[in-house]
């Protein structure tokens, strides 16, 4: 093989990795962290509480990029907003990235201690009414 070949060869490699591994950061740094935990949204409420949501366990406000398509996985899951005016309530697993430093809290009247950002929805439980 001449050594032109080679270098040709190392050249597509090295820009494929380098391809890859742009691809991987960028979506890591859209997707940010995992959070499993508990959704509940309604009136001035979009709170989700990670973990088995203890009363002890932070809330957080949740906000979405319209490519997380996070209202429609709702309504796959059964809720539909024409018909409930009242709270929901999903157990979710969410891709996102996570914001605590607003000194006057996040969301409604600011009661919330961070705003999670939901770029995907990873799974959700079936809608359930009430709150």
């Amino acid at each position: 093989m001449s050594t032109s070949v080679v270098v040709v060869i190392a050249a597509l490699a090295v820009i494929g990795a380098s391809a890859a591994a742009w691809w991987y950061l960028r979506r890591r740094r859209r997707d940010g962290a995992i959070f499993e935990g508990t959704f509940s949204f309604g009136w001035e409420v979009s709170s989700f509480v990670p973990g088995d949501s203890s009363r002890t366990s932070p809330r957080y406000w949740v906000a979405w990029t319209p490519e997380s398509r996070l209202m429609e996985k709702l309504k796959e899951q059964g809720y539909d907003p024409a018909w409930t005016a009242g709270y929901g309530t999903v157990r979710a697993k969410l891709a996102g990235t996570l914001e605590k430093r607003a000194e006057g809290g996040y969301g409604h009247m600011g009661q919330y201690s961070g705003q999670l950002t939901v770029s995907r929805v990873l799974q959700m439980s079936k809608y359930e009414r009430g709150g």
